[in-house]
């Protein structure tokens, strides 16, 4: 997930009517999270006995299965926005906004995760004080050491995709992101017919891709090649993660998932993105966006095991919609407090930060007019107004 997870949204130079703020984002990356949510806590966490107490949910889970479809969402939206924010072009910029985007909120949530882990543990759950260190690296697993949560994989995805922007950047080459984005691309067809590889984001780079290529579209409008780039990404996704994936759930589980729904829904995703991003509707302004955005994050990391093991020790069988409902309620509430008191203040010492070991003459690739911080965007900071 990552949610899963933040950026800088900048204007088009060719269009100085769009917004600052693509308020529809935050609203995508919530659904992402709250069906990733919706998944764990309606289906698998009573199938792989992490949660307990509650009876399986017939009907609702037959909608709820494809949850963990979420992920690619998130994916294709980081895509998307980091895309975005690489555009200042300085790359200790750009790493020292991530670490203050991703870390903050990380370490409140696993830090909560792993003090209900403790006071009420479970075998199919465990935590020590050793692999809680390493989980802070936010890449355990390249230790040997596994996550405290089970939703924590995606941010070494996440990590990786930032390397790779990190490198490009580093190599002056931000001005060539389409046409490396559109080599990936190839690349990751050629790989798929030869069956030599699936990419270097654990077989999810076509999503992270495919939200490149719709900023790209948002950014200069719709073009043949940028279309022709979704396309291919649509393929090479759905064909190596998506389908895979969902044969291994069914494998696990029983076979409950259909190849036909999950290709409708992926295919939706893409449609929706190049929907917003090469029309007028994707500029609309919408309700408590930006309350929603800065929810996004806290709320991916916090829900799994901590709401596994509360609704198991608190839940009630008897009542399984009210426990899941109220479950969600107290994620929610939990994570507008990391949003407000954790994130918010954590960035008032970005600047500092900046100031300190950015070089004075280094400046953003874009006036700060036509640049807006995604921690802005998110509601962490206060907009500057004229």
């Amino acid at each position: 997930m990552t949610g899963s997870t933040g950026r800088v949204i900048s204007i088009p130079m060719h269009s100085a009517r769009k917004p600052s703020r693509i308020e529809w984002i935050d609203y995508a990356r919530f659904f992402a999270a709250l069906i990733v949510m919706g998944y764990h806590y309606g289906v698998n966490g009573i199938r792989n006995g992490k949660l307990t107490g509650l009876e399986p949910f017939d009907r609702a889970a037959a909608v709820l299965q494809y949850g963990y479809l979420g992920v690619p969402l998130f994916f294709m939206i980081s895509g998307f926005v980091i895309m975005s924010s690489a555009s200042s072009g300085s790359p200790l910029k750009f790493a020292i906004s991530r670490v203050f985007r991703l870390w903050p909120a990380f370490i409140v949530s696993l830090t909560a995760t792993s003090i209900v882990l403790a006071i009420w543990p479970s075998p199919l759950m465990p935590i020590s004080v050793g692999q809680y260190l390493v989980n802070l690296t936010m890449i355990p697993t390249t230790f040997g050491v596994p996550v405290v949560d089970g939703v924590y994989w995606t941010l070494k995805t996440e990590l990786m995709f930032y390397a790779a922007v990190l490198v490009v950047l580093s190599l002056r080459l931000i001005d060539y992101a389409q046409v490396l984005v559109e080599v990936w691309i190839i690349w990751l067809l050629v790989s798929f017919a030869m069956g030599s590889g699936h990419g270097f984001l654990q077989s999810y780079d076509a999503f992270f891709a495919a939200g490149c290529t719709f900023f790209f579209v948002y950014r200069d409008g719709l073009s043949p090649r940028a279309a022709v780039a979704a396309v291919a990404c649509v393929v090479v996704g759905v064909q190596v993660a998506e389908l895979p994936t969902t044969d291994f759930i069914n494998g696990t589980y029983g076979p409950t998932l259909s190849h036909q729904v999950v290709i409708g829904i992926v295919v939706a995703f893409f449609v929706t993105f190049l929907a917003m991003c090469a029309s007028t509707i994707g500029l609309k302004t919408l309700p408590y966006a930006r309350q929603i955005g800065a929810l996004t994050y806290p709320m991916y990391l916090l829900h799994a095991h901590i709401g596994y093991t509360l609704m198991s020790k608190f839940g009630s069988g008897g009542h399984p919609v009210v426990t899941l409902i109220t479950m969600a309620a107290v994620v929610l509430v939990t994570s507008w407090l990391i949003a407000r008191f954790v994130e918010r203040p954590a960035q008032q010492f970005r600047p500092l930060v900046e100031r300190l070991l950015l070089r004075p003459r280094i400046a953003t690739a874009m006036p700060a007019a036509q640049a807006l911080d995604e921690e802005q965007v998110l509601g962490l900071v206060p907009e500057k107004r004229a």
